[in-house]
């Protein structure tokens, strides 16, 4: 469940096909650079679901005022995807004003959907609760509340603006509380200069993400490392959610 989790918090690599960049400097993230439009669409490119990939590029490197070129990433197998901004007052929840729909075919005929439900502001960004099913219904129903709110982001986004992320998500199966899981997230601002993705350059911020287990004995343990580049106007423009290296291998889920 832990793998799942982790998939569902952040998703797979993608690169965002949507608005033009002009300038290029360090930049800040705020809450009005959260795309949050109902009806706005986001299409990006996104590995196979949960296939361990092997990553030909440098994600590692970072430094103030540096470059990533990923504009050949379309050489990883994948398949493209939708985020959908749907009308906040659909979620059951209160305090939602952010409601973003995630599609993506997983095989002919078969869509695999998370639905996450915000709470945005302009001092941070908190995830409420999400879900995942399949259009159309062919498993459980999967609902996580979290407790407390899981942090997206904390806001305004800045190099070395680094914060700490803990809840419990509660898992519920077709309306049953099935699962408690306890998560803990650091988020790193280590680096921001330009990323070149498949079609085009931004302005970015680097952000390393570890997420950890918690055991009963030793606390927490195990981080997972992920990398996002983040641009103004869009969010997320590129990112590898799990990477690591096996057998000399540089891996990613």
């Amino acid at each position: 469940m832990q793998v799942l989790v982790r998939s569902l918090l952040a998703g797979m690599i993608f690169f965002i096909l949507v608005f033009p960049v002009s300038s290029y400097s360090q930049i800040t993230i705020e809450d009005t650079d959260i795309p949050s439009t109902v009806g706005t669409e986001l299409i990006y490119f996104d590995t196979f679901l949960g296939t361990p990939v092997t990553f030909p590029f440098d994600v590692e490197t970072t430094e103030p005022d540096h470059y990533w070129d990923f504009s050949q990433a379309d050489t990883i197998t994948g398949r493209y995807a939708t985020d959908t901004y749907l009308d906040p007052s659909l979620s059951p929840l209160p305090d939602i004003n952010l409601l973003v729909k995630s599609e993506i075919e997983f095989m002919p005929g078969l869509s695999v959907v998370r639905k996450s439900h915000y709470n945005l502001s302009s001092t941070s960004m908190l995830l409420m609760a999400y879900e995942l099913y399949a259009e159309p219904a062919m498993f459980d129903s999967l609902f996580f509340p979290a407790d407390p709110e899981w942090l997206g982001y904390q806001l305004p986004v800045n190099y070395q603006s680094n914060c700490t992320s803990t809840s419990y998500l509660y898992q519920f199966t077709n309306g049953i509380p099935t699962d408690t899981t306890y998560n803990k997230t650091d988020f790193v601002i280590d680096g921001w200069g330009q990323v070149l993705t498949l079609y085009q350059l931004y302005d970015c911020l680097r952000l390393k993400t570890l997420q950890y287990d918690w055991d009963d004995i030793q606390g927490w343990v195990d981080p997972d490392t992920g990398y996002y580049w983040v641009a103004n106007d869009i969010g997320a423009v590129f990112e590898v959610p799990t990477y690591y290296t096996e057998q000399g291998q540089k891996l990613e889920t």
